[in-house]
């Protein structure tokens, strides 16, 4: 049987304008999804009594910043890089933490600090400006992207972390809400309990947390019939940088995917926080939402 991953290989190389076609989004089908995504947040917003204030559009990473952030294959970048899929995207994962708050019965009114670990070129974080009353931190492995951050939204704090923990510019109990979107799925598992009481620390008691971890689909697509059955049998995979089936942001920045059974994901998390809910995807990443045990 032929994995996804094998069977996508083989259709690149024999017919690469067919495959690179379905990456290839039309201008107004672009605008069209970034209108969508204004109107969701907007309508969101008005349902909480906030006046809706969704910025203008800001300034664009290029191509080779945004190539970074959790691309499956190099040829994504086409699509990405648009600016009005890029900040559909963002509008949307943007609106995905105000419905987490909401579904963990915590007050957008209360958000008074909000922190992205592993905020890239702040994609999401930009977005949460609408929440005015809110002060927007974000940190990030790389230094580029921190110094783009810095030069391009100086309405939001940004600092750059260390592979391992602790986050020298946060102190214990600062922050409402913690995020962190496709980081868990790169850091390795080595350091990922530490990371976990990290962002506990930095939390105070009973705060939001968000984070997306790798699931059924995408290791459907990306591993091979072995490592699916490791996975199964030891509740984790990890692939490297130099691994043929890994993530093409995982192979540019030389960092790891890690694939993790529910249970596990459950047995890691639940240390340090409640689970409010554990959402799977059929087409994305799984969606934790936590409260802070603190």
């Amino acid at each position: 049987m032929i994995r996804f991953w094998e069977a996508k290989r083989l259709i690149e190389a024999r017919f690469p304008s067919l495959w690179h076609a379905r990456l290839r989004l039309s201008p107004w089908r672009a605008r069209l999804r970034r209108k969508k995504a204004s109107e969701k947040l907007t309508g969101f917003l008005e349902k909480h009594s906030y006046i809706p204030n969704i910025p203008a559009q800001r300034a664009i990473p290029p191509p080779d910043l945004i190539a970074t952030t959790s691309l499956m294959w190099p040829e994504d970048i086409s699509t990405k890089a648009i600016p009005d899929v890029y900040l559909a995207g963002g509008l949307f994962e943007a609106l995905a933490v105000m419905e987490a708050a909401e579904l963990a019965n915590i007050p957008l009114s209360s958000l008074g600090s909000v922190f992205e670990l592993g905020c890239g070129t702040a994609r999401v974080l930009r977005h949460l400006s609408v929440l005015n009353h809110s002060k927007l931190v974000g940190s990030d492995l790389r230094r580029e992207t921190v110094e783009w951050c810095r030069s391009n939204l100086p309405d939001i704090e940004f600092h750059q972390n260390d592979l391992e923990p602790p986050l020298k510019f946060a102190e214990d109990n600062q922050f409402d809400a913690a995020y962190a979107y496709s980081v868990f799925t790169h850091i390795p598992l080595c350091l990922q309990d530490k990371w976990i009481a990290e962002i506990s620390r930095i939390l105070k008691p009973k705060a939001l947390f968000c984070c997306t971890v790798i699931g059924d689909h995408h290791a459907s697509i990306m591993l091979d019939l072995a490592s699916l059955e490791r996975l199964r049998d030891k509740g984790h995979v990890e692939l490297g940088y130099q691994s043929p089936m890994a993530s093409y942001s995982t192979k540019i920045t030389e960092s790891w995917d890690v694939f993790q059974t529910e249970a596990e994901v459950r047995k890691a998390f639940s240390t340090c926080f409640d689970i409010v809910e554990y959402r799977k995807s059929n087409r994305a990443l799984d969606l934790l939402i936590m409260r802070n045990k603190g």
